[in-house]
């Protein structure tokens, strides 16, 4: 179904946005992350067509820390990925994708984002790279790995061999 697309930054969601993106979330966001606490996304882009909203992608500022390092690594953590089943095959996560990584400020900025096996694949294409150390994220008060979600970036940075997400993953 070709569409044309408008994006938007916002800083929340009204109540019908999150009705006509989220109420089939079930369907939607990997089963795999279900047993895990989430972070909220503090911004939004947010991809409408004929007003509609059809697509979205959150994002935030977290701290992550990378062990051998020894420092504390502001990032900017990408998640709630989705698209209303009826615009899927449109391109519109890649153009979310595109429009994030061009947002004044960003250049030089570390994003992140944690996502199941069956879809490094596709956010390798975006530009992100597989984290191959050991990964521990906050859990009900306890840092714990999050196994099988997988950790990805895109930016120059060398994590070291051990990083600690210092909240809940996004």
């Amino acid at each position: 179904m070709p569409c044309q697309i408008e994006i938007s930054l916002q800083q929340q969601l009204s109540s019908e946005q999150r009705e006509q993106l989220f109420h089939w979330q079930e369907r939607v966001f990997p089963i795999e992350g279900k047993a895990f606490e989430w972070a909220e996304s503090s911004q939004h882009l947010l991809a409408k067509s004929h007003g509609k909203a059809i697509g979205h992608l959150g994002f935030g500022h977290f701290k992550i820390e990378s062990a051998e390092k020894t420092r504390v690594i502001e990032v900017i953590g990408v998640g709630g990925v989705v698209v209303r089943p009826e615009y899927q095959g449109n391109k519109i996560p890649a153009l979310l994708f595109e429009y994030l990584h061009q947002i004044d400020g960003f250049s030089n900025s570390i994003f992140t984002l944690f996502c199941p096996e069956r879809l490094v694949s596709y956010y390798t294409k975006q530009g992100y790279t597989l984290y191959r150390g050991r990964l521990s994220v906050l859990q009900a008060d306890v840092y714990k790995a999050i196994p099988p979600m997988q950790f990805m970036y895109r930016g120059k940075i060398d994590f070291g061999e051990q990083v600690k997400v210092l909240s809940p993953p996004w």
